[in-house]
């Protein structure tokens, strides 16, 4: 790998991701606040609920995904809820600092604003289906055996901008 990319990789672990701790019934974040962050369940129990499935544990949180990836590539708000149903470790990642650290090479911030491009493509192409949850199918356009995706898969489609690709500044220690 380039020594640039090596050194970008570098600033998201060291700048833009955190690792914590949470007890059952925390909450991660709530409805209608800033959406700072992308967050991923690395053991333990999460469940999401927005209007749609209104119930808590309606919809349980698959490690695989980050959960309002969204917020990496575009001002958002949340539109749902994500709390603990369990002791469990999340990783979290500052959208603002991940953003500042890719615009440390044009390697990564090409890639990343081809992949954000991508991805608001197929968000605005399923406009009913906007939630925090909202992934890019891993393979664009495919559906191996025409078999459609896990239920669970199903809500989790999201919405990309980076916010800071046009001002990147040195991001600050705390």
């Amino acid at each position: 790998a380039d020594r640039q990319v090596i050194h970008v990789l570098h600033r998201v672990s060291q700048d833009a991701v955190k690792n914590y701790i949470v007890a059952a019934a925390d909450v991660i974040f709530l409805a209608g606040n800033p959406a700072n962050f992308a967050f991923l369940k690395l053991s333990g129990s999460l469940s999401y609920c927005n209007e749609e499935t209104d119930t808590i544990g309606d919809d349980l949180v698959v490690g695989d995904y980050w959960v309002a990836e969204v917020a990496l590539w575009t001002p958002w708000h949340y539109l749902g809820d994500l709390v603990s149903t369990d002791v469990s470790r999340v990783a979290s990642l500052d959208a603002s600092a991940f953003c500042n650290a890719l615009t440390m090479s044009w390697q990564t911030q090409r890639v990343a604003s081809r992949y954000a491009a991508m991805f608001l493509e197929k968000m605005n192409f399923n406009l009913d289906n906007w939630s925090d949850t909202f992934i890019l199918p891993r393979e664009v356009g495919a559906n191996p055996g025409g078999r459609s995706r896990p239920l669970s898969e199903q809500h989790r489609y999201g919405w990309y901008r980076c916010p800071c690709w046009r001002s990147a500044s040195k991001v600050q220690a705390d």
